[in-house]
């Protein structure tokens, strides 16, 4: 009866998660993804306690269902990640840091089913790095509790680079200060725009590299001024900028027209005042929250009534990919935040380098501080997840191949089945590597005269000093 009913649950708990992995509008909301199998994950650990009395063949059954159907979707590591940043990022504020600390143990519990703990880890890191560089995250405490437990659950070389992305937190906070006080010297005046400048070291943090833009001459002195700054502070290193993932406030005057007058431009005109003299409207004063790519398109509008796509890639140098994410955020997205209004082309959902673009002084809003978000989707495209997955398989020949030197160091010589164990079992806490990696990554080795086939067991390994 006991076996009957274990094996009923175990059928049950398979089906009920496979049409979780599998089902098409959970594939396309993360965070609802993660709380179906967490509701899962609840209930059969509730049923393990109180029906079964922690049955060890019970658990040994749960564990290994959970993780078949769980790894079977090759986004289970990205959605999980997702989903902590979503509760990183909100807090989650109506519940106790006790109640907060379950949260995350229970997240834990899904992460130590995942195979793929490298490409977790990619995604985790590339979230973490926003919500720090942009203060998104709701606590540092509960960040940092996070990573306790990653690195009890995977060792200190999974958390490092993402301990090392808080130090860098810590000294740029250190190095503002030390920016305003040096400004307070004689031989400078106020800095217009006021900057805050956030050094990472190189390395650490999983930043897209970004080819130099063209900055306006207000905000080129002022980096030049910091950089005169760090550079007299640090003899000897040297600052790239990168603008991706920087954001800025912008005051920005709307002059509307008197509510007679018709426009041309998609979603400008107002409504009209037929048989009457045209009223004035007051202009409006907000402060746009965008992004520095966003601020350094929309200061081009103070030299140029209308300018093109093109004209923008030209004298910008944006990459092309990005110049129309930031125009299709500032003119075709959300009504509530179109500061620019697109001539011509109505109803087109797609931005072409001939696209003219103008102020839309029309713009309307009930808040002083207008945030512009930029257009981006919850999960990765088809060929972003193909990149990532590049960069993964990259990252795992040279892990591999250091695992296999680690032990060929320690052990000298070892037959191939041996050596394929030890690395496997090396790097089970970050990803199963398979056996034809490996065997690809002994050939290489070979090749570069790190290893040396035995002369009278060719199925076995020599390690070469």
């Amino acid at each position: 009866m006991h076996i009957a009913l274990t094996s009923g649950e175990a059928r049950y708990l398979t089906e009920t998660g496979k049409n979780i992995v599998k089902n098409e509008d959970l594939l396309k909301a993360p965070i609802q993804f993660v709380n179906e199998l967490l509701q899962l994950q609840d209930h059969f650990s509730s049923l393990l306690t109180t029906a079964f009395d922690n049955d060890r063949e019970f658990k040994k059954l749960f564990q290994h269902d959970f993780e078949t159907f769980l790894n079977s979707n090759r986004q289970s590591p990205e959605f999980l990640a997702h989903y902590m940043d979503d509760i990183l990022r909100s807090g989650l504020k109506c519940v106790s840091d006790a109640e907060m600390d379950d949260k995350l143990d229970n997240v834990m519990v899904l992460f130590r089913c995942l195979h793929e703990k490298d490409v977790f880890e990619k995604y985790f890191k590339q979230y973490l790095a926003k919500r720090l560089l942009l203060d998104k995250s709701s606590s540092d405490d509960v960040e940092k509790a996070l990573l306790a437990k990653l690195k009890t659950e995977c060792g200190c070389q999974f958390t490092q680079k993402l301990e090392n992305m808080f130090r860098d937190k810590e000294l740029w906070l250190n190095l503002a200060n030390s920016f305003r006080d040096w400004l307070e010297g004689p031989q400078w005046q106020k800095l217009t725009p006021d900057i805050s400048v956030r050094v990472l070291t190189a390395g650490v943090w999983p930043t897209v590299q970004c080819t130099l833009v063209v900055l306006p001459p207000e905000l080129a002195m002022a980096y030049d001024v910091f950089t005169a700054f760090y550079t007299e502070k640090h003899t000897g290193r040297k600052l790239t900028i990168n603008t991706l993932l920087g954001n800025a406030d912008i005051k920005a005057t709307f002059y509307p027209p008197p509510k007679s007058l018709q426009s041309n431009y998609e979603n400008g005109p107002g409504p009209s005042n037929a048989g009457g003299e045209p009223k004035e409207i007051n202009p409006e004063n907000k402060i746009l929250q965008v992004t520095t790519h966003q601020m350094i398109i929309l200061l081009q509008f103070n030299y140029h009534k209308v300018i093109s796509c093109q004209q923008l890639l030209d004298n910008l140098k944006i990459p092309e990919k990005e110049l129309k994410r930031c125009l299709y955020s500032l003119a075709l997205s959300k009504s509530s935040q179109r500061i620019l209004t697109r001539k011509g082309s109505k109803g087109r959902d797609m931005i072409d380098m001939s696209d003219e673009f103008v102020v839309n002084d029309n713009f309307q809003s009930k808040l002083t501080r207008v945030k512009v978000k930029m257009v981006s989707g919850k999960v990765e495209s088809e060929p972003e997840i193909k990149e990532t997955r590049q960069k993964v398989e990259d990252d795992r020949k040279l892990e591999v191949e250091a695992a296999i030197v680690r032990t060929m160091k320690t052990r000298k010589r070892l037959s191939h089945n041996d050596l394929v164990t030890e690395v496997t079992e090396q790097l089970r806490h970050r990803f199963i590597p398979s056996p034809t990696i490996i065997k690809q990554r002994i050939e290489m080795l070979i090749e570069r005269e790190f290893l040396q086939r035995d002369e009278q067991d060719h199925r076995s390994y020599s390690y070469m000093a």
